[in-house]
């Protein structure tokens, strides 16, 4: 074999080693890019799409070499391919990336607020309401069940039941997202100056979830104020370019290095949350009404299923950075803990308190995922809430 054949021979080699060792490291993603269920639930369309794509490139590529080489091809013809692609790229890629970035940011903005991250509902309670009910949360009270009817509103239904003479007003003012600190926020700039009579309130998760100040969804270490957590704004304030995408889908799909599992010896999200119910309390208590906490139900029971443990999305998809994830511990005694702290902060305050996790079975009968409920929690929920409203409403 001559030398010109051997280097040709050569290159080709090393060519089509590197392909195989590039290509074969997208057999090796990310999990938390595959979703809940991993391969077996299918492979995202991008994915699909390298696993066809990068084998023919490569191979067409060595094909040109070999043509090139061989002298079927001439040099210069793969040149002026090369430097034509070369330009095709780079005056596309500006109206490409234009593109995408519209479309990254072509979010309904109007549904944002520039204090509390959302657009909570505006309370505007009835003048002549003789008794006005307030209800303060995240998703879980915020949300119906797949007809659109939440449990606030079966509570509102069975308390105009028991009580046909009495005015009632009920407001569901929960808001996805929210945390104990949106809802004291709220409460205090939206809420007060109407002096409701009975404020009902429920944070647990969301608050955990910002203890993650290694997840997508912070900007820096953990603050008093939340001021680290994007939550919902995630994407408006951090948007990438074209190229920026590309390269986090590299990131994922490509030699994915497992995350550290990790479980805090604290949360240090405890204290304002116990904060944040001591002043929503006193806020409320000032303005004339009465407040009811009520701790969070939740799927973190100890011994899970596989099915179960997929279901987990604050474990498995929020609370999940580029080099760390919580463990199943994390979340389970990180729940507990918020949870026994609403019961404390109720104790020690002389507030109201609903042990609502004690109502609703930790099985995928009852929730959807770690928090969020089927139709079949709802009435349970509402049975057990509207007892303890109605005890406070004055009987004419």
């Amino acid at each position: 074999m001559s030398r010109k054949k051997l280097a040709i021979f050569s290159i080709l080699s090393i060519f089509l080693l590197l392909s195989a060792w590039f290509y074969w490291g997208f057999f090796f993603p990310d999990p938390q890019a595959l979703g809940p269920g991993g391969l077996a639930s299918g492979v995202p369309p991008l994915l699909l799409l390298i696993w066809i794509g990068v084998p023919a490139v490569a191979l067409t590529l060595f094909l040109l070499m070999f043509l090139a080489w061989s002298g079927r091809v001439a040099t210069s013809s793969l040149v002026i391919l090369f430097l034509g692609g070369a330009i095709a790229f780079f005056l596309g890629y500006p109206f490409a990336s234009e593109f995408y970035y519209h479309r990254l940011l072509s979010k309904d903005l109007s549904q944002f607020h520039s204090l509390l991250q959302l657009k909570p509902p505006q309370y505007s309670p009835a003048r002549d309401a003789s008794t006005r009910i307030v209800f303060l949360g995240g998703s879980t009270t915020a949300w119906g069940d797949s007809a659109g009817i939440g449990w606030t509103d079966r509570v509102n239904e069975k308390l105009k039941d028991q009580f046909p003479n009495e005015k009632l007003d009920v407001a569901n003012e929960a808001k996805e997202w929210f945390t104990s600190q949106h809802s004291l926020t709220h409460f205090s700039a939206n809420i007060r100056h109407h002096h409701p009579n009975i404020v009902v309130v429920m944070h647990a998760i969301n608050d955990l979830l910002v203890n993650a100040d290694f997840s997508s969804f912070s900007i820096g270490p953990f603050r008093e104020d939340y001021g680290h957590f994007l939550g919902p704004m995630r994407d408006i304030i951090r948007p990438h370019t074209l190229l920026g995408y590309f390269r986090t889908k590299m990131d994922a799909f490509w030699y994915h290095q497992p995350r550290e599992v990790i479980t805090p010896e604290f949360y240090p999200g405890l204290t304002p949350f116990r904060r944040n119910l001591t002043t929503l309390n006193e806020l409320v208590r000032s303005s004339g009404g009465t407040l009811i906490v009520m701790n969070q139900p939740n799927l973190y029971r100890g011994d899970l299923n596989p099915e179960e443990l997929e279901k987990l999305y604050m474990l498995n998809v929020e609370a999940v950075g580029e080099n760390e994830r919580w463990s199943f511990a994390a979340a389970q005694k990180g729940m507990k803990a918020y949870n026994q702290a609403s019961r404390e902060v109720a104790e020690q305050e002389g507030i109201v308190f609903i042990d609502l996790e004690s109502i609703v079975p930790k099985s995928l009968e009852f929730f959807t995922d770690d928090v969020h409920y089927t139709d079949k929690a709802f009435p349970l929920i509402a049975d057990r809430v509207s007892q303890s409203v109605a005890q406070l409403i004055p009987r004419k």
